[in-house]
């Protein structure tokens, strides 16, 4: 399998999240020892109240970040590890293209996004939901949500449709796909707008899946440019 990574983006990404933590830590710690000399200075409990929301704000989008990109396996790399023994006819892009991952198989292409939840996952149309646990509050500050992954994922692929478009006459499909890699996740899937897949799943679902018709060379051709442009190593 080929991988073609925007590297920089994945370094620029680590970076400003370790910038945002220590922003959020030292914004918290200044409240904190603000608003104790607010008992004295009452004229100071606003000054606390605005570092301390710098604070959380700043905790929960470096939490965030730090899930994208500083925990790993990230996206890119469980991808890569689960896919290594296809053949070179299989592409992954990872963030060439904004800040998600393509594959491109011998027929189409498939944009990806990997969710990393544990426990139990209910999918039912376009709704995910989480079981509730006591230890999901618990870990508030270092979450993973699942947000909207749909909505999301179907954004993702009408950009790489508009991207496509001006260069191609012949548009491949495009397909959305959710893919959790988490072995501990249990899904609950029940009539799912778009395809959703356990790791274990994601091989074969990517051999028996999608058109029959290959890919042109000439579609290949455009397919390396677009996506992989200057990140494609000579």
């Amino acid at each position: 399998m080929q991988i073609i990574t925007n590297t920089a983006l994945i370094e620029s990404r680590v970076k400003w999240a370790r910038r945002i933590s220590m922003v959020g830590m030292g914004s918290l710690i200044i409240g904190f020892m603000v608003n104790l000399q607010s008992f004295s200075q009452p004229e100071l409990s606003t000054l606390a109240m605005i570092f301390l929301l710098i604070g959380l704000v700043a905790a929960v989008i470096s939490s965030n970040m730090v899930n994208d990109w500083l925990r790993e396996p990230r996206a890119d790399q469980f991808l890569a590890e689960t896919l290594k023994r296809f053949g070179n006819d299989y592409v992954l892009y990872s963030y060439t293209l904004s800040t998600f991952n393509i594959i491109q198989t011998p027929t189409c292409l498939y944009v990806i996004t990997v969710k990393n939840q544990t426990g139990e996952v209910r999918v039912e149309g376009n709704e995910f939901k989480q079981k509730f646990s006591w230890l999901r509050i618990l870990r508030f500050f270092s979450p993973d949500s699942i947000g909207s992954p749909v909505t999301e994922l179907l954004k993702s692929v009408e950009k790489v449709r508009q991207s496509l478009q001006p260069e191609m006459s012949q548009l491949p499909e495009i397909y959305p796909l959710i893919v959790f890699s988490n072995k501990e996740a249990k899904l609950i899937i029940k009539n799912p707008t778009i395809p959703v897949v356990h790791d274990r799943e994601l091989r074969n679902y990517l051999k028996s899946n999608g058109p029959k018709q290959p890919l042109s060379a000439d579609q290949q051709r455009v397919l390396a440019k677009i996506l992989g442009g200057s990140y494609i190593k000579n």
